[in-house]
Parts: structure tokens; C-alpha cells; sequence
């Protein structure tokens, strides 16, 4: 089974991997799928899975939600009790 994108431009937020997997009949595998949003707002794509051997290939659409990271610190001073320096 083969993985990719419909979209060519979806590859520069979202990845696959593998993106080509090896199953016997009633196997099952994994497959990572992940995002790297690059600005607040919503990016969909769709994965396209050919099989060998099958005309027909399957689709399953996947999203995302880009967002600002936030941190909020409840402290000004931090202590790290003892810390090895250039060691």
C-alpha cells in the first residue's frame, strides 16, 4: 500500500510514515501522520492509499488547527537546586 497526498502543497504541513507499507490479508499496521502548522488557522488534506493489484484507491481526510503557543509562568525565580556547568 502505497501513501501520499491528494493535495502536492499538503506535504509542507502534514507528513506520513511510513509512506508505503507491506500487509498480508487480516494484517494491520501503523502509520504516523503528523502536522507542523505554520500560522493560526485550519489546514485539511486527504491521504490517498493505492493498493496494488486495486483500480479503486481509498481516502480519508485529516486535519489540523494551527495555534500561537502560550506559557504562563507563575514565578519569577527559578531555583534549579544543583546544575553541572560545562561538563
Amino acid at each position: 500500500m502505497n501513501l501520499g497526498w491528494l493535495d502536492v502543497s499538503a506535504d509542507s504541513v502534514f507528513a506520513i510514515q511510513p509512506n508505503s507499507v507491506v500487509l498480508i490479508p487480516g494484517a494491520s499496521s501503523t502509520i504516523d501522520i503528523m502536522a507542523f502548522p505554520r500560522a493560526v488557522k485550519r489546514y485539511d488534506a486527504t491521504i490517498v492509499c493505492t493498493i496494488k493489484e486495486n483500480p479503486e484507491p481509498f481516502m480519508m481526510r485529516v486535519a489540523c488547527d494551527g495555534a500561537i503557543p502560550l506559557v504562563e509562568v507563575d514565578k519569577k525565580v527559578f531555583n534549579f537546586e544543583k546544575v553541572l556547568i560545562q561538563r
